[in-house]
């Protein structure tokens, strides 16, 4: 007897990444060829609320690595990652 599940699949989807999209398009797919009802959800990264107390630019690194490192590759790259992203609409 087969048995049919309602799943979730919580994942971050919508970027400017083949690989993230592709494998939440094939997981949902192989899920649903298994007669599963199958939902996308798409997970977004809340925003930091960060106090605007006088930090030095090293405490404000360490306390948001992330945040900092991602500022520092789309400044370095953004020619690169522009022509990914035109790439990735065509």
């Amino acid at each position: 007897m087969k048995y049919s599940m309602k799943i979730g699949i919580i994942t971050w989807f919508t970027g400017p990444n083949y690989g993230t999209n592709l494998q939440a398009i094939a997981l949902q797919y192989y899920l649903r060829s298994r007669g599963n009802e199958v939902n996308l959800i798409n997970y977004e990264v809340p925003p930091v609320n960060v106090t605007k107390d006088k930090k030095s630019f090293i405490r404000k690194v360490l306390y948001q690595p992330k945040k900092y490192a991602i500022k520092f590759a789309m400044n370095r790259y953004k020619y690169q990652i522009a022509e990914r992203d035109r790439k990735l609409r065509n």
